[in-house]
């Protein structure tokens, strides 16, 4: 496998963990919370 395929794979895994944590740290600054939730993770699933 060359570098940019391995790069191509780890980003296409990545790229929606990333999506998830900007949901719920944009949910948890919303709140004015210190820090996240197992609540704010769930809710940043459903988007």
């Amino acid at each position: 496998m060359s570098l940019s395929a391995g790069l191509t794979r780890v980003w296409a895994v990545a790229q929606p963990c990333h999506r998830l944590f900007k949901v719920t740290r944009t949910l948890s600054d919303l709140e004015q919370a210190g820090e996240i939730t197992r609540k704010h993770l769930a809710e940043g699933q459903q988007y």
